[in-house]
């Protein structure tokens, strides 16, 4: 298969794994909230997953030393969430009683965020595009996929509608494990292996230390902006749909399907995203996103309406367009060891802030009212612990990286 079609075709089944995450992300929590109708089980779904990421960062120095076996790793572990998702999904029909089903959902989230949103986060994000594409196509192709990503995002949200409507969100699971099985052959029989980059001589040694040093001020804004939009997203976004519905601005699958619509130019960028280059630096994106997207989620908070939903709605597509790629196009810059301790932190810092996030907010939402201002409050205490760890790492970051001392974490 030419490098051509196989970029073609790891796009295709791309497309079909976001499709079914999205499905399995909006009909898990959202409807089993609906079904219950208490806003703290969805939360669940994205508190139990914080804890399994946070573990699974501990597993950084592993996936370090496992470069020769990569994709191989990956496919596996792609086939196996699968695995989980079809026994867990049949163990969910079976089940009666709402305690029962609580706790299996529950076993569930955490082998699945363990797998999926733990370990692969750790470098297999990064590379599962060299597995398919050249290094000198990697930025185009990594924005074509952020633009397939909200696309089948938008066709998840729809069905998610319907499926969530319909009071029938279980068969999510069976669908997601599906694409899993695609994805995860597609990874292991059409992929093929890459060379790491190593560094064998002084002149390249230096090389990598000059783009190490330029890469350090990106990279901490990354280490900043990411734990802290799960964060905030933990506070509100998660659930936004549940919260306007229960304002009576809109029904749960009125702004769902709203949310699909509104997404559609991050889409356009995100297709786009090797020309927006030309225009907008990746640094410039790391940082201006997550202050504007917190802006957004802080009117949101204060003034809800359609209008500042619409805001918040829009710059979650600019996050999935441009945000994403920018920083997973940094991050590729470094060699697969300084990748691998640099995403070990921010799963740290992810599991910390979105669990945090998630307990807050079953606190705050016990009530009828919406909680404005200690969820504004929230938002700046997560901006000060985010910058003031950030700085404290990044100053060891920075001279481990003058030391040539790895394993910092």
């Amino acid at each position: 298969m030419t490098t051509s079609a196989r970029a073609t075709f790891f796009l295709a089944i791309a497309f079909l794994s976001t499709l079914g995450d999205t499905l399995l992300v909006i009909c898990l929590p959202l409807g089993l909230g609906k079904e219950t109708g208490n806003i703290s089980f969805a939360l669940l779904a994205w508190l139990i997953p914080s804890v399994a990421i946070f573990l699974s960062s501990f597993l950084g120095k592993v996936v370090s030393k496992r470069s020769q076996t990569e994709r191989r790793d990956y496919a596996l572990i792609l086939i196996a969430i699968a695995i989980i998702e079809i026994i867990f999904g049949i163990i969910i029909f079976m089940v009666t009683s709402q305690s029962a089903m609580l706790i299996v959902i529950s076993l569930f989230v955490f082998f699945y965020a363990v797998a999926k949103e733990g370990i692969t986060r750790l470098i297999y994000n990064v590379s599962i595009y060299k597995f398919f594409c050249e290094a000198s196509t990697y930025l185009r192709i990594s924005g074509k996929k952020a633009a397939l990503d909200i696309v089948a995002g938008v066709v998840g949200l729809v069905i998610a509608s319907q499926i969530i409507s319909a009071g029938e969100w279980r068969y999510a699971l069976i669908l997601d494990a599906i694409t899993f099985l695609i994805f995860g052959a597609g990874v292991l029989l059409i992929g093929k292996d890459y060379i790491h980059n190593e560094t064998s001589s002084n002149t390249s040694s230096i090389n990598e230390k000059s783009v190490d040093d330029k890469l350090v001020p990106p990279i901490l804004w990354i280490l900043f902006g990411m734990p802290l939009l799960h964060g905030v997203n933990a506070l509100y976004a998660y659930f936004q749909p549940l919260i306007i519905d229960k304002m009576q601005i809109m029904s749960v699958s009125t702004s769902i399907l709203f949310l699909s619509l509104i997404r559609l130019p991050g889409l356009i960028a995100g297709y786009h995203f090797d020309k927006l280059t030309h225009f907008i630096s990746l640094r410039a994106v790391v940082f201006l996103f997550p202050l504007t997207y917190v802006l957004a989620s802080a009117l949101f908070i204060l003034f809800p309406n359609v209008y500042t939903i619409t805001f918040t709605m829009f710059m979650g597509g600019i996050s999935i367009g441009i945000y994403n790629p920018s920083c997973i196009n940094l991050i590729n810059e470094l060699t697969r060891e300084k990748a691998v301790t640099v995403n070990t932190f921010m799963l740290r810092c992810i599991g910390f802030f979105q669990t945090t996030g998630c307990v807050l907010s079953m606190i705050f939402y016990g009530g009828d009212e919406l909680p404005r201002y200690q969820i504004i409050i929230a938002f700046l205490i997560f901006m000060i612990i985010g910058f003031v760890v950030t700085k404290w790492w990044g100053n060891k970051l920075f001279l481990a990286w003058r030391t040539e001392k790895q394993n910092i974490i």
